[in-house]
C-alpha cells in the first residue's frame, strides 16, 4: 500500500490559481510548493505593523520601498508574505515577478512566533536572505539573525548563525546601511 503525499505548487501554478480568484478574501502564502494559511490580525500584531511601518518609511527615506505584507519570490515554489521587506527601485522593474532579494526582511510576530523563528529563518536563509528581523512581541524584544549558513537539522536545510537580540532600549541597523539606525522601541 503507498501512502499519498501532499501535491505541492510552483509559484506560476500558485499565480494562475490566484489569477482564477481561487483565495479571493483568504490571506495565503506559499511555502516551499505547499500554499499555506495565514494568521488572521489580532489589534496587538497590526498596531505593531502600523508603527513598525512608519518607523522604516523615516528610516530608510526615498531611496528605499517598505513592502507590507507583499510577496517576495524564492525560488519557483516559495512565495511568502512578510510583513516587511525593504527593497530598492530597481527590485520593483519587473512586473512579472515579485521582488527576490530585499535588504531586510522583517516579521512581526506573537501567535506565530515558533514558526517565524524556525521555518521562516529556515526559508529565508536558504534564498540567502542576509538580514532577517523577527520583532517578537510576547517578549518584547527584536530577534536578529543573520549569516546564512547550512544547518542539516533546520526545516528547509539552512538556518542563520548569528542570532542576537535587541533589548527596546537599544537601537539597531540593517547589515547593508549601517547608516540606517532604528530605534527597537518605535516598532512597538
Amino acid at each position: 500500500m503507498s501512502l499519498a503525499t501532499p501535491r505541492t505548487f510552483t509559484a506560476k501554478e500558485y499565480h494562475i490559481m490566484v489569477d482564477h480568484g481561487m483565495f479571493t478574501g483568504e490571506r495565503v502564502e506559499l511555502i516551499e510548493g505547499h500554499i499555506l494559511a495565514l494568521s488572521p490580525h489580532n489589534p496587538t500584531h497590526s498596531n505593531a505593523v502600523t508603527r513598525s511601518n512608519g518607523v522604516l518609511v523615516r528610516a530608510f527615506g526615498e531611496d528605499y520601498h517598505i513592502r507590507v505584507q507583499l510577496p517576495l519570490s524564492l525560488g519557483e515554489i516559495s512565495e511568502p508574505e512578510p510583513d516587511f521587506t525593504v527593497v530598492t527601485e530597481a527590485m520593483l522593474h519587473s512586473n512579472t515577478r515579485h521582488p527576490s532579494m530585499p535588504i531586510l526582511v522583517m516579521e512581526v510576530s506573537n501567535t506565530s512566533l515558533a514558526y517565524d523563528r524556525i521555518e521562516k529563518a529556515s526559508l529565508y536563509a536558504r534564498h540567502g536572505i542576509p538580514d532577517y528581523w523577527v520583532l517578537n512581541l510576547s517578549d518584547r524584544h527584536l530577534e536578529c539573525c543573520r549569516k546564512p549558513v547550512e544547518a542539516a537539522d533546520a526545516p528547509y536545510g539552512f538556518d542563520y548563525s548569528d542570532r542576537k537580540i535587541y533589548q527596546p532600549s537599544e537601537s539597531i541597523s540593517p547589515l547593508k546601511l549601517p547608516e540606517v539606525v532604528i530605534q527597537i522601541a518605535g516598532l512597538f
